[in-house]
Parts: structure tokens; C-alpha cells; sequence
């Protein structure tokens, strides 16, 4: 290539700010013939020339002018992002696109994370560069750890700056489970359940537990009440005859415990039946035997007191005390015999008769 005769030693770079209609040199000794400036600032218009020169110094004419080129800028921070525990192991990062992109769509995202102290002390780090949706999903978190999360945006005017840090994300160890599950039988065919909270504090505090019940004749679980906040219950949802056993969960604010041992096997029985059986019963032994021979043995045993045989006698009582009374029966030497008692019942209320004797295989059998 030559200008009038001799070789080209290189060119004359120009641009013109479309706006100001000035030329001005950016460069007058290219030796190539491409060239990336820097000048340029984003959101203006422009366009560029060329004069080719020799080695005599001799400035071609300028070349036509190149199109119009607006040149990009790096995108807005994008929005803050969110972070929340999924699967009780995982942190999953949510965020909203910049506002404006500048001109050039954008290309990706990096991914930054922050571990939290009382200090605010540390530095961010990249978890991941090149992420293309608007969510990201870390595996890798450690339990008891604060954490932090920041996102930039990149086109290709460069990478924008930080969003803000996102709330602060700790995914903490599951709790133990809850200890030392019983069910007992409270009558109107009502079972309570007690049990102790976990023994290990594993993570944050227990917050409220899950407690379920299986009946053993249909093997399955199911889910009683999900939001317990003491340790004892008082269930109503089972059926007199059948029985069941009880399991409980523990839940912290971001995880649940594995399930309890179950509870031992239980059959509920029915108030009413139960009430009629005492009072009866008491009936019977008062018939039989004189009342200060009968009431002494029975407070001797710490079973049954003055007050609670008129509770019984007023239909107003716990109904474990049949299992008591009839334990005094078998055991006690000074009071009516057992099979004595219910041979008597059997004539005076063959109904609660058929009960007791229920009862007793329950209690065998439980």
C-alpha cells in the first residue's frame, strides 16, 4: 500500500462526538490497520476516520466516515437478593435483574458470600461467576455458620457493581429427637401424651413439636396436631377399643428432628363406663363389708381416699382408678376377693361386668 509512491508507515485515527460534530485525533501513529479505544464514553454517539500516512509525513485524506456506535456501559447492580433454607440442608439465593442494562443484555451474574461475625471482619468471596438465571442453589453450607450474600451483573460493558448484602442465612442443625414419650388414658375416650424435650440442644431452640398417632390394627401413621408448643396433649381423636401408640417431632426454625420411640401401646376406654364401674364397685364393697373396714385398707393401700369415694359416688373422678381399685382386690388381704367382687357384679350389673373383664384382657394384653 502506498501514498503518492511511498510505502504507508501508518494511520491517522479520528472520532467524531456525533452531539459536539468535532474531530478529534485519537491516535496518529497506528501501525495496523485495527485499533480498541478507550475513549469512548458510554451512552454517546460516535463516529471514526482514517488518513493514511507515509514516510515522508505525507496525511492521506480521511477516509469516509465509519457508522454511527454507541458504545456500552456496564449494567446497574442488580436487586438484593434473598436467601432462605430448602431442604433443610441447602441455601437458595434469589434476585431481581438491574433496572437498566445500559444498553447490552446481560450475560450473567456472579455470586458472592460472606461469613458473618461479630466483628463484621472478613472478605467476600466467589461462589460462582457465569450464572445465567436469576436464582442459585449452594450445596455446600456449613451448619451454625451466618451467612451473606452479594450479586453483580455483567454485559459486555463489564461487570457492575455489588447489589446489597442479602439478610443474613444460617442453616443450624437439626434438633434430637424428644425423649421419654408416655400416653395414658384420662377417660371420655381421651389419651394424654407427655414426653421431654431433646437432651442434645443441637441448633436453635425447639420452637414446637409434631405429634402422631398409629393405630395398631391399621399400621399406618398419622399426624394428630403440627404445632404443639408444650410437652404433654390431651388427644380426643380415638376410638374406645383400639389401640394405639404416639410418636412426636421436634422442630426448630429451620429443621425437624427424627421421630420419637414410640409410646407404649394404650387402649382408651370411656369415661362414663368407667365412673359406673367405680361407683358400682364401691357399692358392692360397702354391701359386703362395714365401711370403716373397707375405707381404712383402701387409704392404707394409698389408693382410694374418703373424698375420692365420695368423688366416685358424685360422678366426678378419674377413671384410672378402676386399674387401682382393682389391684386392691387381687392384693389386699383384708378386703373382698377379687373373684368374690366379680361374681357380685356379674348378679347386680352384668353390663359393667362384661366391662371389667375387658378391661382386664386390655391390660393383659397391652
Amino acid at each position: 500500500m502506498t501514498e503518492n509512491g511511498s510505502p504507508v508507515s501508518g494511520y491517522v485515527l479520528e472520532i467524531l462526538d456525533v452531539k459536539q460534530e468535532k474531530w478529534s485525533t485519537i491516535e496518529d501513529n497506528v501501525t495496523s490497520t485495527k485499533y480498541t479505544t478507550t475513549d469512548a464514553k458510554a451512552g454517546m454517539e460516535y463516529q471514526f476516520r482514517v488518513s493514511a500516512r507515509n514516510k515522508e509525513g505525507i496525511i492521506s485524506k480521511p477516509s469516509e466516515p465509519s457508522n454511527i456506535l454507541k458504545p456500552y456501559d456496564k449494567p446497574d447492580a442488580p436487586g438484593t437478593p434473598i436467601g432462605e433454607i430448602i431442604d433443610n440442608a441447602k441455601i437458595k439465593i434469589t434476585w431481581s435483574p438491574p433496572m437498566n442494562d445500559n444498553g447490552a443484555p446481560i450475560s450473567g451474574y456472579i455470586v458472592e458470600k460472606f461469613y458473618v461475625n461479630m466483628f463484621k471482619q472478613g472478605k467476600w468471596s466467589t461462589i460462582k461467576d457465569k450464572v445465567t438465571p436469576t436464582e442459585y442453589t449452594i450445596d455446600d453450607v456449613k451448619t451454625e455458620t451466618v451467612y451473606q450474600f452479594r450479586v453483580s451483573a455483567q454485559n459486555i460493558g463489564g461487570q457492575s457493581s455489588p447489589s446489597e448484602p442479602s439478610n443474613t442465612v444460617t442453616l443450624y442443625d437439626k434438633p434430637d429427637s424428644p425423649e421419654n414419650l408416655t400416653a395414658a388414658n384420662i377417660g371420655n375416650a381421651t389419651i394424654m401424651i407427655t414426653w421431654s424435650p431433646p437432651r442434645k440442644k443441637s441448633g436453635s431452640a425447639v420452637i414446637e413439636y409434631m405429634l402422631e398417632k398409629l393405630d395398631v390394627k391399621e399400621g399406618k401413621w398419622s399426624t394428630i396436631k403440627d404445632n404443639v408448643t408444650s410437652t404433654e396433649y390431651n388427644t380426643p381423636d380415638v376410638k374406645p377399643g383400639s389401640e394405639y401408640k404416639f410418636r412426636v417431632t421436634a422442630r426448630n426454625r429451620e429443621s425437624v428432628s427424627t421421630p420419637s420411640e414410640p409410646s407404649n401401646a394404650i387402649i382408651p376406654y370411656d369415661l362414663i363406663i368407667m365412673q359406673d364401674i367405680l361407683r358400682e364397685s364401691i357399692d358392692i364393697l360397702c354391701d359386703y363389708l362395714n365401711p370403716e373396714d373397707v375405707l381404712p385398707g383402701m387409704k392404707a393401700k394409698g389408693a382410694i381416699t374418703d373424698t375420692e369415694v365420695k368423688q366416685i359416688r358424685d360422678q366426678n373422678t378419674d377413671p384410672r382408678r378402676v386399674e387401682k381399685l382393682l389391684d386392691i382386690l387381687r392384693h389386699k388381704p383384708s378386703l373382698l376377693r377379687y373373684n368374690t367382687f366379680m361374681e357380685k357384679l356379674n348378679a347386680k350389673r352384668p353390663d359393667l361386668h362384661q366391662k371389667v373383664k375387658e378391661l382386664e384382657d386390655m391390660k393383659h394384653n397391652a
